[in-house]
C-alpha cells in the first residue's frame, strides 16, 4: 500500500489552474499512475500519442522533437511546429478534432523540448552576468513533508535547475 503522496513542484502550478500548457486533471493523474502502478488510466496525451502511433507518424514527430533541441533561436522552433499538420496524413481515420489534438500535443512537444534546451543558456546567461557561479544542476530531488492525513505523508518535491555557490 502507498503511504507516500509526493506532488512535484512542476505539479503545482497545474493542480493550481494557472499552467496554461498543462490543466489540472492532467496533473492529478499523472500522481495517480505514481501511486497506482497496476491500475491504466488513459490520458489526453497518451491517446494522442497512440494515434501518432497507430498512423505511424511516431518518427516523424521524433525528427521535429529532435529539431528543437538543436534550434538556436524561436524561429527555427516554429519553422518545425509550421511542418507539423503536413506530417499528420488527411484520412478518414481521423476527425478534424483529433487532428488539431495531434497539433497541439506535438507542438507542445516541440516547445517543451526548446525550452529544456534553454534553461542551461539561462543559467549560462545568468552566471556571465553576474560572475556567479551555479552549481548543483539537476543534482539531487529535494522533497519536503508538507502533511499527514490519514496514514498518508504528503510531500512536495522536485530538481532545482541550480544553486548559486557562495
Amino acid at each position: 500500500m502507498v503511504s507516500n503522496i509526493v506532488l512535484y513542484a512542476s505539479e503545482i502550478a497545474s493542480i493550481c489552474g494557472l499552467n496554461p500548457y498543462r490543466k489540472t486533471p492532467e496533473a492529478f493523474v499523472n500522481v495517480w499512475k505514481r501511486l497506482n502502478v497496476d491500475s491504466h488510466i488513459e490520458t489526453n496525451d497518451d491517446r494522442i500519442a497512440n494515434m501518432i502511433e497507430s498512423i505511424d507518424i511516431s518518427s516523424k514527430v521524433d525528427t521535429l522533437v529532435a529539431e528543437a533541441t538543436t534550434a538556436e533561436n524561436v524561429c527555427e522552433v516554429q519553422e518545425s511546429v509550421a511542418t507539423i499538420e503536413s506530417i499528420i496524413p488527411t484520412t478518414e481515420k481521423i476527425s478534424e478534432t483529433d487532428r488539431q489534438e495531434m497539433v497541439k500535443c506535438i507542438k507542445s512537444q516541440i516547445n517543451c523540448a526548446f525550452g529544456t534546451k534553454q534553461e542551461a543558456s539561462a543559467i549560462t546567461q545568468y552566471e556571465t552576468a553576474k560572475k556567479a557561479t551555479v552549481g548543483r544542476k539537476n543534482d539531487k530531488f529535494y522533497k519536503k513533508q508538507i502533511s499527514d492525513i490519514d496514514g498518508y505523508s504528503i510531500y512536495v518535491g522536485g530538481k532545482v535547475d541550480g544553486i548559486k555557490e557562495d
